[in-house]
């Protein structure tokens, strides 16, 4: 039901081949927190990571339509989760209505017989297959969407020297509040995980203002956790060991800092770390490596009024006159 199929299909199928290996490393860093480690299904909380993170809502064009697309590339399944083909399909539907959002409302119309009353049909300046879809992969999806990184962290940022030396730093604090959330078992679980998160108020998407008024994007949600718990634990299903939780907050401080550039990797995960242990909030973090916090405006101090001149005193009366002398 997309305006000009078959006519755009074969060009779509080259638009989507070109990308595919893009797009299937993207569905696997943003289905990745199932813990069996499959990577294979994304549901509605990982596809809303995908649609915020690309930059994808528009002002006509919002999360909560796309979420018909989402269901409208999942029907016929049986489930409530996109696989890799039903994604793709997704992402050429997103791509279309996104540059026609007008289209859906005038194809109600002419199902309700709207044009035979005079409505106007006219569908403007239609966008059309597939350069809608070259458009929104080209500068949104690719410059903005996650990768499957997950084996390369371990030897990339998770080595890197300013990451190892905050962690050899904090490592006993680290494992002091591992042995106080386990609660003496052997493994830290998934739930336990998110609900010290959500606890600690770590879940959250903010925008923060440097003393250069340069904005910060610090974004942490609960499939980012997901994905840095099971790709950080040797059995995500049996829960998160003791020495696990070093690199589990590793990831997870790379990615909730990952929009602010003034931060070194090392001083994301020290960021995170002191989020996690309750130290410091995000906020705090930032401004500690751009220079503090942006000057308030003074107000301008309202100028004293100036005394009243003083009232002139009021003149005595004149003595009443004496009455006249009477006659002889």
């Amino acid at each position: 039901n997309i305006y000009g199929f078959p006519t755009w299909e074969k060009e779509v199928h080259a638009a989507v081949l070109g990308a595919y290996s893009e797009l299937k490393s993207i569905f696997r860093a943003y289905s990745a927190g199932s813990l069996d480690g499959s990577a294979t299904e994304m549901d509605m909380e990982e596809f809303h990571d995908f649609v915020i993170e690309c930059d994808i809502p528009t002002k006509e064009y919002a999360f909560d339509t796309m979420v018909l697309q989402y269901q409208n590339a999942n029907q016929g399944s049986g489930d409530r989760v996109l696989e890799l083909n039903e994604f793709v399909a997704m992402v050429v539907r997103i791509a279309f209505f996104r540059a026609n959002p007008q289209s859906g409302m005038i194809n109600v119309k002419k199902g309700e017989g709207h044009e035979k009353m005079g409505a106007d049909m006219s569908m403007g300046e239609l966008q059309p297959l597939p350069g809608c879809l070259v458009k929104l992969l080209a500068e949104k999806i690719m410059p903005n969407a996650r990768r499957d990184n997950a084996a390369e962290f371990k030897t990339k940022e998770l080595v890197a020297s300013d990451v190892a030396q905050v962690l050899d730093v904090e490592r006993q604090r680290l494992l002091d509040w591992w042995e106080m959330v386990s609660g003496g078992k052997d493994t830290i679980s998934m739930e336990m995980w998110l609900a010290e998160l959500e606890k600690g108020l770590l879940f959250n998407d903010l925008s923060i203002t440097d003393i250069s008024n340069q904005e910060h994007r610090c974004r942490f949600s609960v499939p980012q956790a997901k994905a840095a718990f099971c790709a950080g634990c040797s059995l995500p299903a049996s829960g998160m060991m003791l020495e696990e939780i070093l690199e589990v907050v590793a990831r997870c401080g790379v990615a909730k800092y990952k929009g602010v550039k003034a931060m070194a990797l090392g001083q994301a995960v020290n960021a995170f770390i002191r989020n996690l242990l309750g130290e410091a909030d995000e906020e705090m973090c930032v401004f500690e490596v751009t220079g503090g916090a942006p000057e308030r405006a003074e107000v301008p101090k309202r100028p004293k009024p100036k005394p009243s001149p003083p009232k002139p005193k009021p003149k005595p009366a004149a003595a009443p006159a004496p009455p006249p002398a009477a006659p002889a």
